[in-house]
């Protein structure tokens, strides 16, 4: 005979469905604004640049004299690219399958997740990874991990003065002065790419560093006042005109996390804590943005033995008639690409 468990003579009176994700999972990527999607037929995008090397200023024809020549010298470069494969699939075997069809609610209930979640499920995965390359591109070097423990390594040729450390970390309150460096991560900018730096990304976990910085309230206060809390606006007018300050808190939470939800604990973020993302205005130069989301097309099953492109991302169940079990797929083709490598400033801060 069983024993007596008195948890089994309650009422069950609410059942409590958790959203699938958490507030910074579920936010807008940050990236796409930064790298917008191009789409492109294929898996290889070509990218050509051309440019006109400096040219100097015009000369003087002596009287009498025939004019001086002049000859413009164009510059080209070439890169070919090849796109990454998001993509992935769930299996539902046949005993897993049966419980989610069943008529019956409570035998459906306790099958978890329905069809349509884990469907949601491997589409926010799959978005993920595309936000996860863009970030890592955007630190300069990007390595993607394969199953079979292989990996491919793209740097994006992103300068070595372009990717500094600051000389006293922003955890110093005392000592830093997030100011001058963030004037001077805009400086760089102008010195790599012609265009200064004005938006600074960063983690509200950093600014409330730089809030908490004794020069900044100096230069704001002229008294050094305690009480003073610099807000954005006030850190903006100390920078170049036009400076504009984004946080960026978002990230996933990691299958070992398991059910825990707090944060920032549970949340590997995109942007670490501790680092700054600088880019000139509008994330463009010249009216060309800085860098782009390359999308193409994937394969899905057109019929029982044929298949067809389209374009990624996009879904798809597979049913196998001899083991009696469906596949959830998910599918897409992309890559970060930098056009302007030398307008990308990534900064160690903290």
């Amino acid at each position: 005979m069983a024993p007596f468990d008195i948890n089994d003579q309650a009422t069950l009176t609410n059942v409590i469905v958790r959203p699938l994700v958490t507030q910074y999972e579920d936010g807008p990527f940050l990236g796409k604004s930064i790298m917008p999607e191009r789409r492109i037929p294929g898996r290889y995008a070509k990218l050509q640049v051309r440019q006109a090397l400096a040219f100097g200023r015009g000369q003087f024809r002596a009287l009498n004299a025939s004019p001086l020549l002049y000859k413009g010298l164009p510059r080209w470069e070439q890169a070919t690219i090849e796109l990454a494969l998001p993509d992935e699939m769930e299996r539902i075997d046949e005993e897993m399958f049966m419980r989610l069809k069943s008529g019956d609610e409570n035998i459906l209930r306790s099958a978890g997740l329905d069809l349509v979640e884990r469907g949601q499920i491997l589409a926010k995965r799959n978005m993920r990874a595309v936000e996860w390359m863009r970030w890592q591109a955007i630190t300069g070097e990007l390595v993607i991990p394969y199953g079979s423990s292989q990996e491919a390594y793209i740097n994006y040729g992103i300068p070595a003065a372009n990717k500094p450390t600051v000389a006293v970390l922003w955890s110093d309150p005392v000592n830093s002065d997030p100011v001058a460096d963030m004037l001077t991560f805009s400086n760089q900018l102008g010195k790599s790419c012609g265009w200064f730096g004005n938006e600074f990304v960063m983690t509200s976990t950093t600014f409330s560093n730089v809030q908490k910085n004794q020069k900044l309230r100096a230069l704001l206060t002229a008294t050094d006042r305690s009480m003073l809390i610099p807000n954005e606006n006030d850190i903006k007018a100390l920078l170049r005109p036009g400076a504009n300050i984004t946080l960026y808190d978002n990230g996933w939470r990691d299958t070992a996390v398991g059910s825990a939800r707090g944060i920032p604990d549970s949340l590997t973020q995109y942007l670490p804590d501790g680092y700054v993302a600088v880019f000139p205005t509008g994330f463009m130069v010249e009216g060309e943005p800085v860098a782009e989301t390359l999308v193409g097309d994937v394969l899905l099953s057109n019929g029982f033995d044929d298949l067809k492109p389209v374009p990624g991302p996009a879904a798809e169940v597979i049913v196998s008639h001899i083991v009696k079990e469906y596949m959830l797929r998910y599918a897409n083709s992309a890559i970060p690409r930098i056009n302007q490598p030398e307008a990308v400033l990534y900064a160690k801060v903290l």
